[in-house]
Order: structure tokens, then sequence, then C-alpha cells
């Protein structure tokens, strides 16, 4: 059996560096350089959902010992994946250090996390020396070839919990670059860059941000908010507030005083937002309709009243307001509303 001659361990991607850091104090550096041997003694390695396994070839040529990795589910999967799917380039250089340093430091918090610490995993050998405070050689080979595995295959780390980067990979491998990754209204409400569809500055525009950490840092939590924020308006109300639109899908969380106008608490104050249908948010969002403090409609001059019901607006609606949703409302008629 060919071993695996040369181990380096240290890791070369953040992911690797990033979860070196979080378990690295659970092993002495002798620990370390004791079982870099016996992770050129793997024979095999499996990845079984949520499992990598690893395979010993035993030196005394007795039964192979088996040690296993497991990674908890991903607690912000969804969140992930609608990323990869409304910014399928993050998907085509995720192997860039920049993105892999945005996500990292996008999902930090004990809630989101991308790279999994000591106590979040379980870990597990048939050597019978195995004690999770005090874990065994093979255990500790086993982290060592994963930090080289991982090196090359970065994308390992997330299907081990859930998400299949591969695949999710070539579906977009013959899509466009550019047009067909991002929309108009996407990249303005996150407030990156002023795009607009045909601009032969685009490709620099997507590259910079590929190549910018701290732009994808700032995508990636501009999407959880957005995330939170829309499942707070939904607790609230299962349909558009201007319509019988009750499909979740469509449904949109509008800001009243824009997410790139807003400070930190006012992104994700409830108060802030109105769950309308894609036609009421265009409406609001480009000053074409308003409320009053009363919470009834005003409808901009702009609009001819025999366009009404083609729009599916009316002089008689009215939503619920507070004093909250009053201040951002006043905020929306003299900045917005037209």
């Amino acid at each position: 059996m060919k071993r695996y001659k040369k181990v380096f361990y240290r890791g070369n991607s953040p992911w690797v560096k990033y979860l070196l850091n979080n378990i690295s104090k659970h092993f002495s550096e002798y620990h370390f350089s004791r079982s870099i041997s016996y992770a050129s003694y793997i024979k095999d390695i499996k990845i079984e959902n949520n499992k990598i396994i690893g395979e010993y070839i035993n030196k005394n040529n007795e039964n192979s010992v088996f040690s296993e990795i497991r990674f908890p589910k991903m607690k912000e999967k969804e969140l992930i994946e609608e990323l990869f799917e409304k910014y399928p380039y993050l998907l085509k250089h995720f192997n860039n250090p920049s993105v892999q340093n945005g996500f990292i430091k996008g999902f930090t918090n004990n809630v989101n996390k991308v790279v999994p610490d000591w106590n979040d995993l379980f870990l597990d050998c048939s050597c019978g020396a195995f004690d999770y405070l005090a874990p065994c050689k093979h255990i500790i080979g086993l982290f060592i070839y994963l930090f080289d595995y991982l090196d090359k295959n970065p994308e390992i780390l997330l299907s081990v919990q859930g998400i299949d980067i591969k695949n999710k990979l070539n579906s977009v491998e013959k899509i466009s670059f550019i047009s067909d990754y991002i929309s108009q209204n996407e990249i303005l409400e996150n407030g990156i860059i002023n795009y607009s569809k045909n601009n032969d500055k685009n490709i620099n525009v997507i590259e910079n941000i590929i190549n910018n950490e701290t732009e994808v840092e700032s995508l990636i939590k501009t999407r959880i908010g957005q995330s939170r924020f829309k499942k707070n308006l939904l607790n609230n109300n299962t349909k558009c507030l201007l319509c019988e639109i009750n499909i979740k899908e469509l449904l949109i969380a509008s800001h009243i005083k824009p997410w790139a106008e807003s400070n930190d608490n006012e992104r994700l104050d409830i108060n802030n937002g109105l769950l309308l249908c894609p036609i009421h948010d265009k409406l609001f969002d480009l000053g074409f309709i308003t409320f009053n403090e009363f919470g009834e409609i005003i409808i901009s001059e702009r609009i001819s009243k025999s366009m009404y019901f083609e729009l599916k607006i009316s002089s008689e609606m009215k939503i619920f307001t507070n004093d909250r949703i009053l201040d951002y409302l006043k905020w929306h008629k003299q900045n917005i509303f037209k």
C-alpha cells in the first residue's frame, strides 16, 4: 500500500486556517508531531453524509482502525444555498481566498458558522484508546490528513454539512458570467455598486467584489439580515398588505427607509418593513405610492387613474401603522415619494 508521503498540515486556505485555529488548542505540538506518521498510514477516506471516516492500515497486519469526524448540521444551510443561487459567481470562485475569508467573516457568531468549533464536532475511533478530552493519535492523524485534503478540496467543508457545492457549480458553468448572475435591484439594494446591465465596467466590478473579502463579507451579512428581516415580517403577516397574494416566495420584505440609508438597528427593525407583492413593492420602492399618518395610501400623480386597475391599487387602500412605522413613512414620503 502506497503511503501518503508528505502531509501539509498547517493549512493553506482560510477554511483550514480557521478550522486549525479552532481545534489546535486541543492538540499540543507534541501530539501533532507524533501523529504525522499516523496520517501517512491512512488507507482511505470516505465521506458519508456529514461524516468523514478514515481507515488506517494496521502496521501489525491486524484489523483496520477506523476514525470518524462527524460535522453538525449547518444552521444556516438554506441561507447559504440562497446566497449561491443569488450570486453564482461566488461558486465559480470558491477557491479564491478572498471569497473564503468573506464567508468566514460573514458567518462568525454562534448561530452562523461555516467552520465548526471543537465542541460542535463528534469524534470517534475504533482503536480503543480514544478519549474525547485527549484524542488518540488516529483522530489527530485524520485531522492532519483532513487539513491537507481541504486545502485542495475546500468544497468538502460545505458538502459534509449538507451543501453540494459541486453540483451547484456544474449547474452554472454555462451561464453568462455577468448579466445572468446578478440583478440591478439586488446590487442597488445591497448598496455595493451602481450596476447597469450593458455596462463595460461590469466585469471589473464583479472581479473587484470577488477579490475583496470585505465586499463578500458585507454581501453575506446583508443577506443574513434581509433573510431574518423577511422571516420576522412573515411572523406578523402571511400575505401582501395591499392584495391577497400569499405565496411566500413571491412576497418581498420591503424596507420603508431603504437598507442603504438605514443604520444597523433600522435595517432589522420590523417597523421599517412592509410585506408586499412584487408589483406593490416596486411601486413603493420607486416612490409611486406611500402612506399618510392614518395608514391611507397616497398615489403619485405620475400614475393616471386609468392605470389603477392594472397596477392593482385603489385610493381606498389602507395599512396598519404605529408610531415607529409612521416615523419611517414620514421619511419615505419626504425622500422617496414623488
